[in-house]
């Protein structure tokens, strides 16, 4: 190819590349528009309840190429919320979350996958107490939100051993699996309402 040619080639491709972008969009999600909660078992005998009340994250959706699609969720630890107040401050406390020396609750995806109907499957990197682990979950979402000026949201929930990422001992009151239910609206950047962040 003469220098000509090569030249004229990439000037084609420099002034098509920002059109190849265009269908991608970020949906911000905040603490207003979206809700994690979890339940637990004490001694396999009661249950008990909690939720974290900070969160926020981005998503990047792209219809023409969902290969790239990619969550990234922030949750403040120490947002944690239990029945009362012994509850919430055990929780936050060294002996369990250690929320003062690990802040964040953070979730970035690896790869995201439409299935059946409105079933989004994402694997990611789940990162508790300092600790990191790779987790597999799926969602009910709308996925034509995507195409449209509508919110993007989701919902699912998963359920994780607490011991994997080093939360409580094994000798704690507190059963080791605890099941985390999600429901984000995740809102695309630029509009007015995404200011909420």
């Amino acid at each position: 190819m003469t220098k000509k040619a090569l030249s004229s080639t990439l000037l084609v491709i420099l002034l098509f590349l920002p059109f190849a972008q265009v269908t991608a969009k970020t949906f911000i999600i905040s603490p207003d528009t979206a809700e994690a909660t979890f339940t637990g078992q004490l001694l396999g005998l009661t249950s008990f309840n909690g939720q974290f009340h900070d969160i926020s994250g981005k998503i990047l959706s792209d219809p023409d190429n969902p290969e790239r699609d990619m969550v990234q969720i922030s949750i403040s630890a120490c947002s944690i919320e239990m029945p009362n107040q012994f509850m919430s401050a055990k929780a936050k406390s060294s002996s369990f979350l250690d929320c003062a020396r690990y802040p964040r609750i953070s979730f970035f995806s690896t790869r995201a996958q439409w299935q059946h109907g409105n079933n989004l499957r994402i694997n990611g990197l789940l990162t508790v107490h300092g600790i990191t682990r790779e987790i597999q979950l799926t969602t009910k979402s709308r996925k034509h939100d995507v195409y449209s000026d509508k919110p993007l949201s989701f919902q699912g929930e998963i359920s994780i051993s607490r011991l994997d990422f080093g939360v409580g001992s094994r000798f704690s009151a507190i059963d080791d699996e605890i099941t985390i239910s999600f429901d984000i609206i995740a809102l695309e950047e630029g509009t007015l309402t995404a200011s909420l962040k």
